[in-house]
């Protein structure tokens, strides 16, 4: 009950935040195709389910050890609760964000105290394009950060002699068992900076490490141990290969292009968007105002950003678990700005560089023919740091969209000058999230486009329609570029010459799945009388193929002629000699 005192203030002021937050990232949550990224995650998460089995996770049958349970956990727990589909896969992730969100709030309460301060955070962090934009996809990002941000309000409630130490290493263990050992890493290593930096030594003592570590240890330990005793190769695989050798970038296979460091910097102040314009401003005034409340948020967020710029496997996503503590920052600073309720430099600014932002874009983009978008999209996408050519291919579908997002753009920052220049602090913030709801559909839209290029669920549906007993589905490239129609199918996807880094380690543990066809296995079983489906990107396909569907970045061809059942299959059939 300490934890809680003094936060009853908070109920007023998560409210908008909330509202919103809920509302945006809920909004047609389960309508876009699944992407093959984020199909992974869903896919586990539905074996889990189906096998009862939720102890190993496994991928396409497979044994599959890159990431902890939590978020196949909650996947399959969605699954029972709205169907398997999009909108399961997604909705963990999306409660996740709504809970970091009120989690902001509370934390804004206990180091900035009021109303204003908690509900200005709140407003911060649910509308900030990267936290937002990732709560509608199935990665395990957003409730990694929700359980981060639970260890931060445990460690924020402890420097203040009010409780927390059950939150702080609950929220640890939550982290760990949702993204491994990195959820360890910051909260620990922001509890022995904050000692230092604040001189403050007691604050281990507050924590109760004694029966902190008994929770944190029961929490976290019971998976890791059922898992070890099951396979022997799990532990090297886990802690060595995902953890040491990926931070330091020899994991293998490295199935990513990681940023430079002024790529990582530069996409953590995108997905902080458009509250990054704010931070240098509410960096300066954290520091004249000497906010020692403000020191835990400051701290964790530069461990975090440190932490990754240290890392040589550095994404473009690996910056959002600072974001909730720099929302607190900035709403610090914000209302400092509107109890003040004059004219400021600190509101004024942001708002003229929208506007130069908005000119800027129509300029270079068009310029440039388009090759500017095509770097920030490579930037903000590993996918396209891997796939230029497909990167290319985005932008050509979005161009048409820059121009009325510049308008918008504009004219965000032509009326929230105007509000600064009144002294009208609080108008200008409201301002701002107002235009910013549709700014983030906006952003929403063009990644809706990603779903052509970037799932099988197209080719799936077709699959399903043309399905007959005994049929095959087989990947003739990199499954990991197709497994959405695993997840689509729900059935077992066969892979060409074993082509996939996802499945590399269950191939060496199941070296004899059939899963894996050799090309001469495969040549025998095209020129069989088994159905079989090939997903590929490659050419030229396999003699007497039927197109089914051909797409810029993949084809699905039979080798028998279709059923009649697929209007793909009638409005595009046709025999290829190879």
């Amino acid at each position: 009950m300490t934890a809680w005192k003094g936060l009853s203030g908070t109920r007023i002021a998560v409210v908008p935040g909330l509202v919103i937050a809920a509302g945006l990232t809920l909004y047609g949550l389960g309508v876009r195709p699944l992407l093959d990224a984020e199909s992974r995650y869903a896919i586990v998460g539905y074996e889990m389910l189906v096998s009862g089995d939720w102890i190993q996770p496994r991928l396409d049958t497979l044994p599959y050890y890159e990431k902890p349970p939590l978020l196949y956990w909650a996947i399959a727990l969605s699954y029972r609760a709205v169907g398997v589909g999009e909108l399961g896969a997604r909705l963990p992730s999306a409660l996740a964000h709504v809970g970091t969100t009120l989690l902001v709030s509370a934390l804004a309460r206990i180091l900035l105290g009021g109303v204003t301060a908690p509900m200005y955070a709140g407003l911060i962090y649910a509308t900030a394009v990267g936290p937002l934009t990732y709560a509608r996809y199935s990665f395990p990002d957003g409730m990694l950060v929700f359980w981060l941000t639970l260890s931060l309000l445990g460690l924020a409630l402890a420097a203040q002699h009010r409780g927390g130490w059950a939150l702080f290493y609950v929220g640890a263990a939550g982290a760990a068992l949702d993204k491994g050992l990195v959820g360890l890493v910051f909260p620990f290593a922001a509890v022995a900076t904050y000692a230092l930096v604040t001189r403050d030594a007691g604050i281990t003592t507050r924590l109760r490490p004694g029966w902190g570590f008994l929770i944190l240890l029961g929490l976290f330990l019971p998976w890791h141990i059922a898992l070890a005793a099951r396979d022997p190769a799990f532990v090297p695989f886990y802690v060595l290969n995902e953890h040491v050798y990926r931070f330091l970038n020899v994991r293998e296979p490295i199935d990513y292009v990681p940023l430079s460091l002024a790529g990582f910097w530069a996409s953590t102040v995108f997905w902080f968007f458009p509250w990054a314009l704010f931070l240098p401003g509410a960096l300066l005034w954290s520091r004249r105002a000497a906010m020692v409340s403000l020191a835990p948020p400051l701290i964790w967020a530069a461990i975090v950003i440190g932490f990754f710029s240290l890392a040589r496997s550095r994404l473009e996503r690996y910056g959002l678990p600072a974001m909730p503590a720099l929302a607190v920052v900035v709403a610090g600073h914000w209302h400092a700005l509107t109890e003040r309720s004059r004219r400021s430099a600190a509101i004024t600014i942001p708002s003229l560089l929208l506007v130069l932002l908005g000119l800027a874009m129509i300029v270079v983009v068009f310029q440039t023919h388009g090759s500017a978008l095509t770097d920030l999209v490579a930037t903000l996408d590993g996918h396209y740091r891997e796939h230029p050519d497909q990167a290319a291919l985005v932008v050509e579908e979005t161009l048409r969209l820059v121009r009325p997002f510049s308008i918008l753009l504009v004219t965000w920052g032509v009326v929230t000058y105007g509000a600064a220049r009144l002294g009208r602090a609080q108008l200008s913030l409201a301002l701002w999230v107002v235009f910013l709801i549709p700014a983030l559909l906006f952003v929403d839209h063009a990644i809706s486009l990603l779903g052509s290029s970037r799932s099988q669920r197209e080719a799936a549906e077709i699959i399903s329609r043309e399905w007959e007993n005994g049929a095959r589905v087989v990947v003739g490239g990199l499954y990991d570029d197709a497994m959405s129609v695993t997840f689509y199918t729900r059935r077992p996807t066969y892979v060409l010459d074993g082509n996939s880094t996802d499945l590399a380690f269950g191939f060496r543990q199941v070296p004899d799945s059939p899963l894996m066809l050799r090309s001469a296995q495969f040549d025998d079983l095209w020129r069989s009388s088994v159905r079989v489906f090939l997903l590929t990107d490659r050419r030229p396909w396999p003699i007497h193929s039927y197109v089914l569907l051909e797409r810029p970045t993949y084809s699905l061809v039979t080798n028998r002629p279709p059923n009649g059942r697929s209007l793909a299959g009638r409005a595009e059939r046709r025999v290829k000699e190879a």
